[in-house]
């Protein structure tokens, strides 16, 4: 026994265990934490705010517009009588050196039938005036047919009757030549052809507008000539119906006295 220092531990006697050796130790691999995502955020129950109520409007004035350089600009239809080739003036003039010539033509062609007086040739010529000026009056309201029809703004109006007037003398000069050739169609497809290029050319037309200035123009025409017609034709045939009859009022049937009976 052991007096001095006491009993003893029973462990104290134990042996260690063997430790295995190295090679023979399994390695438990150790798992990597996964990855947790970050959660969802809950959808939002909350209303969307009300817009605020629009501003008002700038006032117009060239600095409150804002300028952007993508907006297209719009280009004002330019008008039906379009400026440029000279002034009413110098439409003026040509169309009255046309007449003159249409006039002088119209009298030379008249003078020319067999049977014809000077007369006959001073009405030519009053006519071929009066014509020219009355059709005048009709182009240009042809002229604001085609303006109301195409959207279009007519422009200015002395100028769109000058260069009118200048038309319809070159009608006139054409119409009242004597072509050789027997009918006298030629002259007045070739008087059509030259109204339509004075036109065109002077008031640059596109292909629709010049269509109805035309068009518009030739039933007016077609209107005032059969108008003259229908008073032709209803004066001559009032000249032949001669002068009115008188008329006979019949005296009213007399009725005879009733008889009456005799007296006593």
């Amino acid at each position: 026994m052991d007096s001095d220092n006491g009993p003893r531990r029973d462990d104290e006697h134990d042996e260690p265990a063997p430790r295995a050796p190295d090679d023979e130790l399994e390695l438990i691999p150790l798992d990597e934490p996964e990855e947790i995502a970050p959660p969802t955020p809950a959808p939002s129950h909350r209303f969307d705010e009300p817009h605020a109520a629009p501003k008002p409007a700038p006032k117009s004035g060239p600095k409150s517009a804002p300028k952007t350089k993508d907006a297209p600009k719009e280009k004002p239809a330019s008008p039906l009588v379009r400026p440029g080739l000279g002034g009413p003036k110098a439409a003026l003039i040509a169309g009255v050196v046309l007449l003159v010539g249409a006039m002088v033509a119209a009298a030379i062609r008249i003078s020319g039938l067999q049977g014809s007086s000077f007369s006959d040739s001073t009405l030519a010529v009053f006519y071929v005036l009066y014509m020219t000026l009355l059709h005048t009056m009709t182009g240009f309201a042809a002229l604001l047919i085609a303006a109301k029809v195409a959207g279009r703004e007519l422009g200015k109006a002395e100028l769109g009757a000058a260069r009118m007037f200048a038309a319809v003398a070159a009608f006139a000069l054409v119409a009242n030549l004597t072509i050789p050739i027997p009918t006298r169609l030629d002259e007045l497809f070739l008087a059509a052809v030259a109204y339509t290029l004075v036109v065109w050319g002077w008031n640059r037309l596109p292909r629709v507008e010049l269509g109805i200035v035309v068009t518009s123009h030739a039933l007016l025409l077609i209107a005032v000539a059969l108008g003259s017609l229908l008073d032709g034709a209803y004066t001559e045939a009032k000249s032949k119906l001669g002068p009115p009859k008188p008329r006979v009022v019949e005296p009213e049937a007399q009725t005879p006295p009733a008889e009456t009976a005799p007296t006593p």
